[in-house]
């Protein structure tokens, strides 16, 4: 006698198959009308468009929906690439702004251009594709991350951007592209950004920075993420939403910046706090704010660093700094909510007569070692963790 499921528990069943492996899911839609509709919404849940590996043409696409309208609301992840050539995309456009009229239920979106050389031209046709799709997705109102990849916008633009989603991230961005045209009025953002991630984009933290009009944007945010902070300037966001913080992720572009960067002394409630740094010496602003409890609701700190490795995993020197790592074991054995202080080491090998797998796990356990005796009281309490990753240069 065949057993019927409840209708609800068939999706944490496919959760358990990873959209990868589209193969699976394809079998699992033509199992039993019972597995199609959810399996199907996996399958068309990401959606890559134009051309590309894994990715569908627009005619392809638009043919699909023509077929089946209703695959056009399973998509909820879109990646669009942007075009290169602007008579390829006046052909193009109309099938491309039919599709994306269907999609209304966007909530993931990546907008990304491929090409290594642009000028000035392409980056104008990408802001045209880009205000279109923009101006689509937000008359859904469904869209929450959009994420921007290897793009040169201009100023009106980018503070459009910053009203598309509460959660965004810029990668290689910049903002120096050359209005086509003065903005009959000049557009104000009008949403907080909740999580902010910014990557190889300093132009864009320079605009968070500088301009008082977008202030408003940032001062709730409850992630940043910073991948490139070389000054203190860097960190005005941070200051703005200290209060909201709860997550905090910095890269640190030099050591000298490193141990007199600032934090603000008061991040109420910071939970999480990862620095990528130079050393493996906690930087001197991390000691100040822990040891004056200016982070009283953290309960995760990660410091990870990179190094070469010794040949002999013993040789490894670790330049700790000892009057800095007992004030900081003081403040983690006071410090009533933290679990865990990590140090993540990130190894690279020349040397291949040595295996990056095997020698990190000693590498990681002689630092641990180091840590064990110039953090005895956090380490008693079962707080400092070693960790580690190896890649041949």
């Amino acid at each position: 006698m065949a057993i019927q499921l409840l209708p609800e528990l068939y999706e944490p069943i496919l959760a358990h198959i990873s959209n990868e492996d589209t193969q699976i899911l394809c079998a699992c839609s033509l199992v039993s009308t019972a597995f199609r509709h959810p399996a199907q919404k996996r399958l068309f849940s990401f959606l890559r468009v134009p051309t590309g590996t894994r990715s569908r043409s627009y005619a392809q696409v638009a043919g699909l929906f023509a077929e089946k309208p209703h695959m056009a609301g399973y998509v909820t992840n879109l990646r669009v690439i942007l075009p290169s050539d602007k008579e390829v995309w006046r052909q193009e456009q109309p099938l491309a702004e039919s599709i994306f009229r269907q999609l209304v239920n966007v909530r993931k979106a990546s907008i990304r251009n491929y090409e290594d050389e642009v000028d000035n031209q392409g980056y104008e046709l990408h802001a045209q594709v880009l205000s279109l799709l923009l101006r689509i997705l937000e008359s859904h109102g469904t869209l929450q991350h959009l994420t921007l990849w290897c793009l040169n916008l201009t100023k009106t633009l980018f503070r459009r951007i910053l009203s598309a989603a509460p959660s965004l991230t810029f990668v290689e961005v910049a903002t120096y592209l050359p209005e086509s045209s003065r903005p009959a009025v000049p557009f104000r953002p009008n949403k907080p950004i909740i999580d902010l991630c910014i990557s190889q984009s300093g132009s864009v933290y320079t605009q968070l920075c500088i301009d008082s009009e977008l202030e408003p944007c940032i001062r709730q945010l409850r992630t940043l993420e910073h991948h490139g902070v070389d000054n203190q300037e860097d960190l005005s966001p941070c200051f703005l939403s200290a209060a909201t913080l709860e997550r905090l992720e910095l890269k640190i572009s030099s050591y000298s910046f490193e141990q007199r960067f600032v934090l603000p002394p008061s991040l109420p409630s910071l939970c999480e706090l990862i620095l990528s740094i130079d050393s493996c010496d906690p930087p001197p602003g991390i000691i100040t704010v822990l040891s004056q409890n200016g982070v009283p609701s953290l309960t995760r700190l990660q410091l990870t660093f990179q190094d070469l490795a010794a040949v002999v995993p013993t040789d490894q020197v670790y330049s700790f700094t000892l009057p800095a790592l007992q004030l900081l074991d003081e403040a983690l054995d006071v410090h009533s909510r933290v679990r865990q202080a990590e140090w993540h080491i990130r190894l690279t090998y020349y040397d291949h007569r040595q295996c990056p797998e095997h020698d990190t796990a000693k590498h990681v356990a002689c630092l641990e070692e180091k840590l064990q005796q110039h953090l005895p009281k956090a380490f008693a309490k079962g707080l400092i963790v070693a960790s580690g990753e190896g890649e041949f240069y």
